[in-house]
């Protein structure tokens, strides 16, 4: 007795494997709104990592919780489509909403809260010149929703390596 296989359908799967790409997925530089001096994908940079200058918390909305969810995500996801090639834009989507809900849990309930002159504002000193200014206060202890310009920015992109 003699079984045949059909292994075209493998073959396919293997040669798509075999096609690099990534996906990136973050605040873009070349899609960054301009707010003051510094631009949200540096505005997400001091809030991903943390300033010890600007005394600022790290609120990691990027780096954690693609730790902590991605590959269960990816994992439950259908990541090829009908010709059995690898789904970039799945995979983008997926991740761009991983880090998109670390903003509604406050990344978990772990981020620190706003400083008490950021929620009920108050006199400070510019760091440069030492005047003082008023502050105004946002009103509220959650951190990074004020506008939502932040989290709105979240892209991702599918690059061919």
């Amino acid at each position: 007795m003699q079984t045949k296989f059909n292994i075209e359908k493998l073959n396919t799967l293997i040669s798509n494997l075999k096609e690099k790409k990534t996906v990136d997925v973050g605040i873009f530089k070349d899609k960054s709104i301009v707010d003051g001096n510094i631009d949200l994908a540096g505005i997400g940079l001091v809030q991903e990592k943390g300033s010890v200058i600007n005394n600022t918390p790290p609120r990691s909305f990027l780096e954690t919780p693609l730790q902590e969810r991605l590959s269960e995500d990816i994992k439950n996801a259908n990541l090829l489509d009908e010709n059995l090639e690898i789904d970039y834009n799945s995979i983008g989507k997926e991740v761009q909403q991983i880090v998109k809900n670390s903003f509604d849990t406050f990344g978990g309930r772990s981020w620190s809260k706003n400083a008490l002159i950021t929620i009920h504002g108050g006199w400070m000193k510019n760091k440069k010149s030492g005047k003082p200014f008023k502050a105004e206060g946002k009103g509220f202890d959650a951190p990074l929703t004020n506008t939502g310009r932040l989290k709105n920015s979240m892209d991702y992109r599918v690059v061919k390596d």
